[in-house]
């Protein structure tokens, strides 16, 4: 084969390529939209591109945060397809407009988007990347020069396979509260209940605790590892409250792990926002009988309300 016929041949795979890539994204967006990884087993979307897609973790993330950016402009589609802009641009601009937003409080339009975007351009990496610094109130890679932050300490710890599933745990535990809390947020919220209990007193400043104290008593009973029964649903039947011991018995029957199915037989296993379910409602005639109580995630939860008519 002569060079420009290899030439040619590849630059028509690439054309496909990225029109596959463009129909890749339309179908995500559809399953994103209509939460169908739900129904399939999974907690999310992205859990369903890495465990059942196998796509790696990075690309997954750019897949999904393009399909959301198609899905609001809907105008780039002919340049994405074209070559003119790529996924990972689309997924820096992603980035920096969700980090923006935690920095300021402040949320990003539609037309701002329009118009980084059209400047974005048939740039390179390092240029996109240098664009988005300039128009943002956050760096996607810290600049070489040092700049005034709040005192920070990298701690580097040696953990036992065992000591790291406990810390794992506790994180699951939590994430009602500590909705993206990492390993930090995690350890000050046992530390601050800790001192709290031994010293009788609360932080000074706000922390994740005080967040977990507020949901404590503004939701529904709480396990001592602050699992929550699933949220109560307005109806004529009166729902009454759990007991613990009950609470304990289905989460450790569960494995404190979802027990959705799908229909193919793949159990979701999530231990993210885990609630205890009633399998058939109480504004169904459902009772509190462990045989009519499971556990699932905050997503297969909603799913299974919108499937018996209650959300």
């Amino acid at each position: 084969m002569t060079t420009e016929s290899l030439h040619i041949k590849l630059s028509e795979l690439i054309k496909s390529e990225r029109k596959i890539t463009h129909e890749i994204l339309l179908c995500i967006q559809q399953i994103d939209q209509t939460k169908a990884y739900a129904e399939l087993g999974y907690p999310s979307l992205f859990e369903y591109l890495v465990k059942e897609q196998k796509y790696s973790e990075g690309a997954a993330q750019r897949r999904i945060s393009s399909a959301r950016l198609l899905r609001e402009l809907p105008e780039i589609e002919k340049k994405v397809q074209e070559g003119n802009l790529n996924l990972t641009q689309l997924s820096k601009l992603a980035t920096a407009t969700k980090q923006d937003q935690k920095a300021t409080g402040k949320k990003v339009s539609t037309e701002q988007k329009r118009e980084i975007l059209e400047q974005m351009e048939n740039k390179t990496g390092f240029e996109t990347e240098q664009l988005l610094n300039q128009n943002f109130e956050c760096n996607l890679k810290p600049k070489k020069e040092i700049t005034p932050r709040k005192q920070t300490y990298e701690l580097h710890l040696n953990l036992t396979p065992e000591q790291y599933e406990k810390l794992k745990k506790a994180q699951s535990w939590l994430s009602h509260v500590v909705h993206d809390g990492g390993f930090a947020d995690i350890i000050e919220v046992l530390c601050d209940k800790l001192i709290q209990k031994k010293e009788g007193k609360a932080s000074r400043k706000p922390t994740a605790a005080t967040a977990v104290k507020l949901t404590e008593n503004n939701q529904g009973p709480r396990d001592e590892l602050g699992a929550t029964a699933a949220p109560a649903v307005q109806n004529p039947k009166r729902r009454t409250a759990l007991p613990i011991s009950l609470q304990r018995l289905i989460y450790q029957r569960a494995q404190a792990c979802c027990e959705y199915v799908s229909a193919t037989g793949h159990r979701c296993r999530s231990r993210y926002q885990t609630q205890l379910d009633h399998i058939v409602p109480v504004a169904k005639g459902g009772g509190n009988k462990p045989a009519n109580l499971r556990v699932l995630c905050r997503t297969h939860n909603l799913s299974e309300a919108r499937t018996w008519g209650l959300r």
